[in-house]
């Protein structure tokens, strides 16, 4: 009685802790995460690799602080970045470039411009890695002998073939073994291994002395046609075939451009329901390595920025909830859902009205703020849009010209309002109020091109 009682209680109290910090924090609690406090230190850079090549390392390291800021030492340059890590992803944030990459404790491997970077905390943990492979060497040495497995791969099939001419020799002189030859010879030229099964047939052999003659005929005809065939057809095949079938870049996504239009997902827009969602079309704002910044051609649908009244910002809004999971949803399979990549999104302030932004948050799918839109879209005229009917249905407003205004994530007047790219191509600095439902959305995200699927 007393333990069902104890149980109960333990019971209610997991009930309760779920129910006062959320799940999330549950789990923070039972499972701690990397602490800001935690990654504060300078990292050292280890291993530099670029399209498989393994590049030099000097004096070159990431200096983390607990308040988010960071300075990155590179190629002879510093500069100054900002870092966020969130479920395992670490991103660096270098002049509105983002960077993502995995931390694990005392170790942070990124890919920065194409080039994969590893970075360990501390100079003497540095050190220890780089002489764990070549002791007293100099920092590029490790990075070369850790490509080395690369060629020690296509060595390895040479190896069987003389395993195999060596096995008939020894068994020609012996006339007890001749009559076990005929049969391990079918199976010579996949493995060496069975040719250790001959010292059980000599033991019947012995009854029967005048078969090695006979046998010396099948030896020497055996080393001829075996040999010769299992060393050529294995080695040509495997190190041209696996080069050639997985590519870096798909080859479409590789060749696409700043400017240009590009289809990817679907979202409903003729507001025909019957006839299902049509392809979202997206316009390439910048290319970063293997990443594209896709941002849509029109306004898909109509909401409010926040459904409550007040005080709010792109970190609190219910129009990123909105975008992160009923969007994000609706618009992608789960293969595309793939190349929609987390990225660190900045929220400085009005440049105009001076109000703050908010926090910095890590979003999959986002809204451009001023700054952004300015300079991927510097000219008026590209800024322009014009709602799909679906949009319209849900409360958009089309001018006498079809075209329409877009939220922008940035704050407008106050911290009530936020600002908006207007239907002329002009921004609205000032903006309307968080909850108004007649502004249009369009949604911004980064693509990465390795992961996703050919049109």
């Amino acid at each position: 009685m007393r333990k069902k009682l104890l149980i109960a209680l333990l019971a209610l109290l997991l009930a309760f802790s779920l129910s006062a910090c959320g799940l999330g924090d549950f789990i923070d609690l039972i499972m701690p995460r990397a602490t800001e406090s935690e990654m504060e230190g300078k990292y050292y850079l280890v291993s530099r690799v670029k399209d498989g090549q393994n590049l030099a390392i000097a004096d070159q390291f990431l200096r983390l602080s607990g308040d988010g800021e960071a300075t990155l030492e590179l190629e002879g340059s510093s500069g100054r970045a900002g870092w966020i890590v969130k479920d395992g992803v670490f991103t660096l944030n270098v002049g509105g470039n983002y960077y993502e990459g995995s931390y694990k404790k005392g170790e942070i491997t990124i890919s920065i411009k194409n080039e994969l970077c590893r970075f360990v905390l501390g100079k003497e943990a540095a050190e220890a890695l780089i002489a764990q492979y070549v002791p007293g060497s100099a920092a590029v040495q490790p990075s070369h002998t850790a490509a080395q497995p690369l060629p020690s791969t296509q060595a390895a099939p040479t190896q069987p073939a003389p395993s195999t001419q060596a096995a008939p020799t020894q068994p020609a002189p012996s006339t007890q073994a001749a009559p076990t030859d005929p049969a391990p010879s079918t199976a010579a030229p996949t493995d060496p291994v069975p040719s250790t099964a001959a010292p059980t047939d000599p033991v019947p052999s012995t009854a029967a002395p005048t078969a090695p003659v006979p046998s010396t005929a099948a030896q020497t005809q055996a080393p001829t046609q075996a040999p010769t065939q299992a060393p050529t057809q294995p080695p040509t095949q495997p190190p041209t075939q696996p080069p050639t079938q997985p590519p870096t870049q798909p080859s479409y996504w590789a060749s696409v451009t700043v400017g240009q239009r590009v289809t990817y997902g679907v979202y409903e827009q003729d507001n025909n329901l019957e006839n299902g969602p049509e392809a979202i079309e997206w316009i390439v704002l910048a290319k970063d390595g293997n990443r594209l910044l896709l941002f849509s051609v029109h306004c898909l649908d109509c909401q409010p920025f926040n459904t409550t009244s007040g005080p709010t910002g792109w970190e609190n809004s219910s129009i990123r909830r909105w975008l992160s999971a009923s969007f994000y949803a609706a618009a992608f399979s789960a293969m595309e859902k793939r190349a929609v990549t987390q990225t660190v999104v900045t929220n400085p302030g009005n440049p105009e009205t001076g109000v703050s932004g908010g926090g910095i948050t890590t979003d999959r799918l986002f809204l451009l703020s001023i700054d952004e839109l300015s300079r991927y879209l510097p000219q008026e005229a590209s800024r322009i849009a014009s709602p799909t009917a679906y949009a319209i249905a849900r409360g958009s407003r089309a001018t006498a010209t079809g075209n329409t205004w877009w939220w922008l994530r940035t704050s407008g007047a106050s911290s009530s309002n936020v600002a908006e790219g207007l239907s002329t191509g002009l921004i609205d600095y000032n903006g309307d109020p968080a909850t108004d439902n007649e502004t249009a959305v369009r949604p911004a995200f980064w693509l990465d091109i390795t992961q996703a699927p050919q049109p």
